[in-house]
């Protein structure tokens, strides 16, 4: 099996049926899946190059998934954290046009549209029912995928912008070299993605097909940028410390995600203690890295262990 990036040989890591995806997505959502939506058995590979792991087959869920996971409403975030650095990146690149990909109900462009009225934002999405609701913002968005919108919009964009986009695509390279194409002179692609560690503390469904069919790390992304002609930088915010992060590592194993007392961790730490000690030294054991961070209104790079979820600038 060829990696989805380089085309490296890579190997196979776990086999996912689609009994053990009904199950865990039935959990997770306290809901049954719908029997109209098909699942398939998956098996995930990780590249022996550059370490991205991916699904085969790399086939995402059909429309009647996304229709059902999106009307959740745990699924669209009311707010990311990279959103404010976006509109702090906005400022200082002194960008004009902001495309982005998978804009969902438009809550980001309109935080944009808010603080840059005088600047021209536009989004994309495949999902109708949430182009909808961003049209009714007032905000410009397509419904549609970003290879049909460039043959009928000829728009050149400062910044390309895709948050928790890349992960469900098929073909990761290709989206980069479409984003490229449709750049200004030193303009700019801002993918944010959930952040593999080294070592998985519990089984994340969503992070998984039909849902994600891709799991990055910053070895995987290089490559892309690289397989693209691209360089590329990193942001991250500043992870919590071990403790806390095994503290909710261990609720969400048992629990799920979910809004959390600290009452709710101590008592699912007790309850699992075995679990909970095995990821405290888990994260103890994360090596440092590199990753640029906002304070003081600056972006400044820092060593620090890494966080679950990145942002990564790609531009010549």
């Amino acid at each position: 099996m060829k990696c989805l990036v380089c085309q490296s040989d890579s190997k196979k890591i776990y086999d996912l049926p689609s009994e053990k995806i009904r199950k865990n997505l039935s959990d997770y959502y306290s809901e049954k899946v719908p029997e109209v939506i098909k699942i398939l058995d998956y098996q995930m590979f990780e590249c022996t190059k550059c370490s991205l792991v991916f699904a085969n087959p790399a086939s995402p869920g059909n429309n009647e998934f996304y229709v059902w996971i999106s009307r959740h409403n745990s699924y669209y975030p009311t707010a990311r954290w990279e959103w404010d650095l976006l509109l702090d990146y906005i400022q200082i690149n002194s960008s004009k046009k902001l495309l982005e990909i998978g804009s969902g109900d438009g809550k980001f462009l309109r935080l944009c549209v808010e603080k840059y009225p005088e600047k021209f934002f536009e989004g994309i999405d495949t999902n109708p029912e949430q182009v909808v609701k961003c049209k009714k913002l007032g905000i410009n968005c397509y419904c549609g995928e970003l290879k049909d919108y460039s043959k009928t919009h000829k728009n050149k964009f400062d910044l390309i912008v895709a948050f928790h986009c890349l992960e469900h695509v098929d073909d990761p390279l290709e989206l980069i070299k479409q984003c490229k194409k449709m750049l200004n002179k030193n303009g700019k692609i801002l993918i944010s993605t959930p952040f593999r560690l080294e070592k998985d503390f519990w089984f994340d469904i969503m992070d998984h097909p039909p849902h994600h069919l891709t799991r990055w790390n910053k070895s995987a992304y290089t490559e892309l940028a690289h397989q693209a002609n691209l360089k590329s930088s990193f942001y991250m915010p500043f992870a919590p410390n071990s403790l806390v992060r095994a503290l909710y590592a261990t609720f969400v194993k048992f629990y799920g995600k979910k809004e959390v007392s600290k009452k709710m961790l101590i008592v699912s730490m007790l309850r699992h203690p075995l679990f909970f000690f095995s990821c405290f030294l888990g994260h103890l054991l994360i090596k440092s890295d590199f990753f640029l961070e906002k304070e003081n209104g600056k972006f400044e790079l820092k060593r620090f262990k890494p966080n679950t979820v990145v942002l990564v600038e790609l531009g010549e």
